[in-house]
């Protein structure tokens, strides 16, 4: 008898499985894309106007008026206060160097008229304010030199800090007031005692506006509203830029924007009316004035970051460390010198922002002479130019130089600057959702990628179970054979072309056509009914053969029915593969009537790793979007179903 010396060994390199019909990756579609850059083109607009009707909407709902003196007294009693407000020049009679109560000032003989000059750090100052004497009037306005005490009609009203004689003395603040005044024999008397240590570039002198109470009223209340509503627009806006930046840590501008938008809710807070040191008196001047200056070096040093994050290398790396280290230097400069240095500077330090965005937007447009601006870089790039006419105009509205087109009746600094911000978020948004697609196609991608790797590793597995026990057994059949059995060379033939077979579906990484997957199929069952004689009978009904499937599809299924099926039955059993078709799918059905299963019992514990079904569910799955599904009666049969799409198994 023929004795085997060696055993059969097949070594293969595996390969990933592929589709023979790769779709293209996704990718986020155009459609939908160009349906969300849309709505911001139409917001944008919108913007814009709401945030300037907010801004119109700040003054008086009647208009007011100046009114001139040259002798610190006002005469308002042609005005009428149901429909107009009055503002108050800056003309007042005064006594410098001295406190003095409205008694003493009264008896005073050397009382001086005009505007107090800039060196009287100390003086009395009053201005009488003849009206109809038929209402309540209220004044309203900004404290005086940030120290000074107020004395309506003789009487003590309020103090806004503390005036003093030294300057070690002054406690300084400011604050935006509203309070009522009655006329008395028609005249409204105000004498204010100030000190101006802490104003070192500013004469003392007063500037309020006067009106019929509720009218006055109403003007302070939209003022205040306003500066409500712009805060809480700033907190709005870095809260969503957070909640981007959370959602896409990698992209950093939306976390400097957050930065930027929180820096400058700040800003509105301490500026105007003052709405933050209302709510946060305990908070000493000095410090909310330098809180306040330096939201300038860090809106630099922020602009910055958003514009490198925003435009990728068009920022030189010299000019990125030029505007940071300059806005680093000149936060530490407003740390560390006293606080009046920079008292009056707010219009320098505003100018050398703007300059600095002007600087980085012609780096910007520079970089960009040769290449195509993305959408989102199309609406940055106008809320920097928007934010560019806002200086111009300021420049123009302040100095009247004549330099803007359209005749604004406000400042726009600032609610440009909003809608800058504003232009800024748009932006971010679209950009964080475009990262965020090429983020999922990208993980989509290396989920297909280790899909596959999987199933390979699979398949590789399955082989290299399945290949050992068959292949000891059958050659033990044909050893068997050999002796004297004519049969012997026809057995060996077939196990040949069938050893051929399988290690050609080592690298088939791709679908093949279904007659191939039969032949090898019939080579399998040819052999077992060899080895298995009348225990095992085949039935083949074939009416579908023109489609592509999976290598090693059939096998392992057939391979189950014949082990754990038919040969496990006394007598054996009978094992049906059949294959048809409908108007959209190809079904195989591979039955048998062997022993069954119970499938909610879990695979017996024998050290095989029972992966044939799973692997081939998967790379049907994966290949071919197929499906395998098993059903088995215990004592009856079992019966493997696998159901394949048509579009996508067409030769």
């Amino acid at each position: 008898m023929p004795r085997l010396v060696t055993k059969p060994r097949l070594v293969t390199k595996p390969r990933p499985v592929t589709n023979p019909r790769p779709e293209a990756s996704p990718r986020p579609e155009a459609g939908p894309r160009k349906k969300a850059n849309r709505l911001p083109v139409l917001l944008l607009p919108l913007i814009v106007i709401l945030v300037f009707e907010l801004w119109s909407s700040g003054g008086p709902l009647v208009p007011w008026i100046p009114v001139e003196s040259d002798t610190g007294v006002f005469d308002m009693r042609e005005i009428d206060f149901s429909s107009e407000i009055a503002a108050l020049t800056r003309t007042v009679e005064y006594i410098p160097d001295e406190f003095l109560t409205p008694e003493e000032f009264d008896r005073r003989d050397d009382i001086r008229v005009g505007k107090v000059p800039y060196d009287a750090r100390v003086c009395t100052m009053r201005v009488r304010l003849l009206v109809p004497d038929d209402m309540m009037y209220g004044l309203g306005g900004y404290s005086v030199n940030y120290a000074s005490s107020v004395y309506i009609n003789g009487k003590w009203l309020f103090d806004e800090g503390r005036p003093a004689l030294t300057p070690e003395a002054e406690e300084a603040t400011e604050s935006y007031r509203l309070f009522s005044a009655a006329p008395r024999d028609g005249v409204i008397e105000i004498v204010i005692q100030t000190s101006a240590f802490a104003n070192i570039d500013t004469s003392t002198s007063m500037g309020w506006y006067i009106g019929e109470y509720e009218l006055a009223r109403i003007f302070f209340t939209r003022k205040i509203a306003i500066d409500i509503v712009v805060v809480a627009v700033y907190v709005t806006l870095a809260v969503i830029s957070l909640l981007l930046f959370l959602a896409l840590p990698s992209y950093r501008a939306n976390g400097w924007l957050a930065l930027l938008a929180a820096v400058h809710a700040i800003r509105s807070g301490l500026k105007s009316t003052k709405i933050l040191l209302t709510l946060l008196p305990y908070f000493d001047w000095p410090f909310v004035y330098i809180t306040e200056k330096l939201t300038d070096p860090f809106t630099v040093i922020l602009l910055t970051l958003i514009l490198h994050s925003a435009f990728p290398g068009a920022l030189p790396k010299w000019l990125r460390y030029t505007t940071i280290g300059c806005g680093g230097v000149s936060a530490l400069l407003f740390v560390l010198l006293p606080w009046q240095t920079f008292l009056g500077s707010s219009g320098v330090t505003n100018q050398i922002v703007f300059a600095i965005l002007g600087v980085l937007f012609a780096f910007i447009l520079f970089s960009l002479r040769r290449a195509r601006p993305t959408f989102p870089q199309v609406i940055t790039l106008a809320g920097i130019g928007l934010a560019l006419y806002a200086f111009l105009w300021d420049a123009d509205y302040f100095a009247h130089w004549q330099l803007t087109i359209f005749d604004w009746p406000f400042s726009l600094t600032q609610p440009m600057f909003i809608v800058f911000t504003m232009f800024m978020l748009v932006a971010a948004l679209l950009t964080t959702i475009e990262k965020t697609a090429e983020r999922e196609v990208a993980l989509t991608q290396t989920v297909e990628r280790q899909k596959s790797e999987l199933t390979n590793a699979h398949i590789t597995t399955m082989l290299s179970q399945i290949q050992p026990h068959f292949l000891y057994n059958i050659l033990a059949s044909i050893n068997n054979l050999c002796q004297g059995n004519p049969a012997a060379r026809e057995a060996i033939l077939t196990f040949s072309d069938y050893l051929r077979g399988n290690m050609d579906s080592l690298n088939d990484n791709k679908l093949i056509p279904f007659e191939k997957e039969l032949e090898h199929t019939r080579q399998y069952l040819w052999l077992e009914e060899l080895r298995f004689e009348k225990r095992l009978r085949v039935v083949y009904e074939i009416e579908a053969a023109d489609f592509l499937l999976p290598a090693l599809t059939l096998q392992p299924l057939v391979e189950n029915a014949v082990r754990h099926g038919v040969t496990k039955k006394e007598g054996g059993g009978t094992i049906a593969l059949r294959t048809e078709q409908s108007p959209h799918h190809i079904r195989i059905t591979i039955r048998d009537d062997g022993v069954g299963f119970d499938p909610g019992t879990p695979p017996p514990a024998d050290g095989r790793s029972h992966i044939g079904i799973g692997s081939v569910r998967s790379r049907l799955a994966s290949m071919c979007g197929g499906t395998l599904t098993v059903e088995s009666t215990p004592g009856e049969g079992t019966t493997a179903c696998i159901q394949l799409p048509k579009e996508r198994v067409k030769p």
